[in-house]
Protein backbone atom coordinates (compact mmCIF):
# COMPACT_ATOMS: atom_id res chain seq x y z
CA UNK A 1 0.00 0.00 0.00
CA UNK A 2 1.29 3.44 -0.85
CA UNK A 3 0.19 6.95 -1.70
CA UNK A 4 1.27 8.71 -4.85
CA UNK A 5 2.91 12.06 -4.41
CA UNK A 6 0.30 14.77 -3.95
CA UNK A 7 -2.56 12.29 -3.52
CA UNK A 8 -4.60 11.27 -0.50
CA UNK A 9 -5.77 8.05 -2.19
CA UNK A 10 -4.18 4.73 -1.26
CA UNK A 11 -2.79 2.59 -4.07
CA UNK A 12 -2.22 -1.15 -3.91
CA UNK A 13 0.50 -3.24 -5.42
CA UNK A 14 0.31 -7.02 -5.76
CA UNK A 15 1.19 -9.83 -8.15
CA UNK A 16 -1.43 -11.62 -10.22
CA UNK A 17 -1.64 -15.40 -10.72
CA UNK A 18 1.07 -15.24 -13.43
CA UNK A 19 3.40 -13.25 -11.18
CA UNK A 20 2.89 -9.98 -13.07
CA UNK A 21 2.98 -6.94 -10.82
CA UNK A 22 -0.34 -5.08 -10.70
CA UNK A 23 -0.87 -1.56 -9.42
CA UNK A 24 -4.24 0.06 -9.00
CA UNK A 25 -6.02 2.67 -6.99
CA UNK A 26 -8.12 1.60 -4.02
CA UNK A 27 -10.29 4.68 -4.69
CA UNK A 28 -10.27 5.53 -0.97
CA UNK A 29 -8.36 7.64 1.51
CA UNK A 30 -9.25 5.29 4.37
CA UNK A 31 -6.42 2.89 5.29
CA UNK A 32 -8.75 0.14 6.56
CA UNK A 33 -10.96 0.30 3.46
CA UNK A 34 -7.85 0.22 1.26
CA UNK A 35 -6.60 -2.88 3.10
CA UNK A 36 -10.01 -4.51 2.62
CA UNK A 37 -9.87 -3.88 -1.13
CA UNK A 38 -6.37 -5.33 -1.33
CA UNK A 39 -7.55 -8.46 0.51
CA UNK A 40 -10.45 -8.76 -1.95
CA UNK A 41 -8.00 -8.60 -4.86
CA UNK A 42 -5.71 -11.22 -3.32
CA UNK A 43 -8.63 -13.53 -2.59
CA UNK A 44 -9.93 -13.10 -6.15
CA UNK A 45 -6.45 -13.88 -7.45
CA UNK A 46 -6.29 -17.06 -5.40
CA UNK A 47 -9.81 -18.06 -6.54
CA UNK A 48 -8.98 -17.41 -10.22
CA UNK A 49 -11.65 -14.70 -10.43
CA UNK A 50 -9.37 -11.65 -10.51
CA UNK A 51 -9.76 -10.93 -14.25
CA UNK A 52 -13.54 -10.98 -13.90
CA UNK A 53 -13.40 -8.78 -10.82
CA UNK A 54 -11.19 -6.22 -12.53
CA UNK A 55 -13.28 -6.22 -15.73
CA UNK A 56 -16.44 -5.92 -13.65
CA UNK A 57 -15.49 -2.41 -12.63
CA UNK A 58 -15.98 -1.23 -16.20
CA UNK A 59 -19.13 -3.18 -17.10
CA UNK A 60 -22.79 -2.27 -16.94
CA UNK A 61 -24.96 -4.58 -14.87
CA UNK A 62 -26.34 -6.21 -18.02
CA UNK A 63 -22.86 -6.87 -19.40
CA UNK A 64 -21.69 -8.19 -16.04
CA UNK A 65 -24.68 -10.50 -15.65
CA UNK A 66 -24.17 -11.91 -19.16
CA UNK A 67 -20.50 -12.47 -18.39
CA UNK A 68 -21.38 -14.14 -15.06
CA UNK A 69 -23.97 -16.43 -16.62
CA UNK A 70 -21.55 -17.49 -19.33
CA UNK A 71 -18.45 -17.96 -17.20
CA UNK A 72 -19.34 -18.59 -13.55
CA UNK A 73 -22.98 -19.63 -13.31
CA UNK A 74 -22.60 -22.96 -15.10
CA UNK A 75 -21.10 -26.24 -13.95
CA UNK A 76 -18.45 -26.89 -12.69
CA UNK A 77 -18.68 -23.59 -10.77
CA UNK A 78 -22.37 -23.95 -9.97
CA UNK A 79 -24.95 -26.72 -10.18
CA UNK A 80 -27.06 -26.77 -13.36
CA UNK A 81 -30.21 -26.00 -11.35
CA UNK A 82 -28.50 -22.97 -9.80
CA UNK A 83 -27.58 -21.76 -13.29
CA UNK A 84 -31.22 -22.12 -14.37
CA UNK A 85 -32.40 -20.13 -11.33
CA UNK A 86 -29.83 -17.42 -12.12
CA UNK A 87 -31.07 -17.24 -15.72
CA UNK A 88 -34.70 -16.90 -14.62
CA UNK A 89 -33.85 -14.22 -12.05
CA UNK A 90 -31.97 -12.12 -14.58
CA UNK A 91 -34.68 -12.55 -17.23
CA UNK A 92 -37.25 -11.39 -14.66
CA UNK A 93 -35.08 -8.40 -13.71
CA UNK A 94 -34.57 -7.38 -17.34
CA UNK A 95 -38.34 -7.52 -17.92
CA UNK A 96 -38.94 -5.26 -14.90
CA UNK A 97 -36.29 -2.79 -16.04
CA UNK A 98 -37.84 -2.58 -19.52
CA UNK A 99 -41.32 -2.03 -18.03
CA UNK A 100 -39.98 0.69 -15.75
CA UNK A 101 -38.22 2.45 -18.64
CA UNK A 102 -41.40 2.59 -20.75
CA UNK A 103 -43.43 4.29 -18.01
Amino acid sequence: MYKREGSKIWWMRYRDKDGVRQRESTLTEDWNEAQKRLRERLQARDNNTLPALRRGQDLTFGEWSDFYLENFSRPPFRAQKTHEVNQRALTHREKNVREHQTR
